[in-house]
């Protein structure tokens, strides 16, 4: 997609005040008036949120492989400890199995998850581009959790959790989402009219 075209297709119209979208936009050192930096900014936002709702799942995974190995209960934070205190570089060729046995209220969960990241996906600059993420996006599509289990992703993601809780991509999240829902509602209620 040209440079062009995406500033033409953009959907999402981000408010430049919003705490998380700041935060981005400094991070990165981003001129919200040059083109090239506004397809940066679109392409770290939805990352970033497609990270963090991936972490939501992959902690459960992490964590309930971590309590059978260890042989007790972990919260979520000490998870996030032990993942960021692992060297993801140092371990790439290792496999773990993981255990995707959850109860059915875990697993509806894990589907809302992935339910957000696909809305996100839709709302702006796709984030499935390379061939690897268009396997997730398919993944996704079919709910196959199985995909996402891979250990080291786990780590990957659930190790940037902190940080991304931190910079309020949770409340961002859901800010957007529910702003899409009220626009589809809004937009129901007029066909109706």
């Amino acid at each position: 997609m040209s440079k062009v075209e995406f500033i033409e297709n953009d959907k999402v119209d981000y408010d430049f005040e919003d705490p998380f979208v700041k935060t981005i936009i400094e991070e990165f050192e981003l001129d919200i008036n040059d083109d090239d930096d506004l397809i940066v900014l679109s392409r770290e936002i939805n990352l970033a949120c497609v990270i963090y709702l991936l972490s939501n799942i992959q902690i459960k995974m992490l964590k309930k492989y971590w309590e059978t190995k260890r042989k007790r209960k972990l919260s979520d934070d000490e998870v996030m400890t032990i993942a960021e205190s692992k060297h993801p570089f140092r371990i790439y060729s290792y496999t773990h199995k993981m255990d995707l046995d959850f109860h059915w209220t875990e697993k509806a969960t894990m589907y809302n998850d992935i339910n957000k990241i696909l809305t996100i996906n839709d709302l702006g600059m796709p984030v499935f581009t390379t061939y690897n993420q268009i396997e997730l996006y398919y993944a996704l599509l079919n709910k196959d959790l199985s995909f996402i289990a891979d250990y080291y992703a786990c780590l990957v993601h659930v190790s940037q959790r902190r940080e991304l809780f931190d910079m309020k991509v949770d409340e961002y999240i859901e800010r957007v989402i529910s702003k899409d829902n009220e626009a589809k509602v809004d937009g129901k209620q007029m066909i109706k009219k």
